[in-house]
């Protein structure tokens, strides 16, 4: 069970370290999305399921804003 613990804990680092670098162009999207991989349930349950969780929504946000910033600087807004 400690690679799982192990694995929730990059999902939490990744995830806030992408939302905090999502208005940097595409940053926060290349840390968002190996987050969003770290922290999806897998079978067999987890040793720390709310740090996987908090990993996963933070990235999940930070991809969200990436996208949201690249795509306000593609177009005239």
């Amino acid at each position: 069970m400690e690679g799982d613990h192990g694995r929730s804990v990059a999902a939490l680092v990744l995830g806030l370290v992408s939302l905090l670098m999502s208005v940097c162009l595409g940053a926060g999207l290349l840390l968002g999305v190996p987050a969003i991989i770290l922290g999806w349930p897998r079978r067999g349950g987890r040793h720390q399921p709310a740090i996987a969780t908090a990993g996963l929504v933070l990235g999940l946000v930070g991809t969200a804003v990436s996208l949201l910033t690249v795509a306000m600087l593609f177009t005239d807004g």
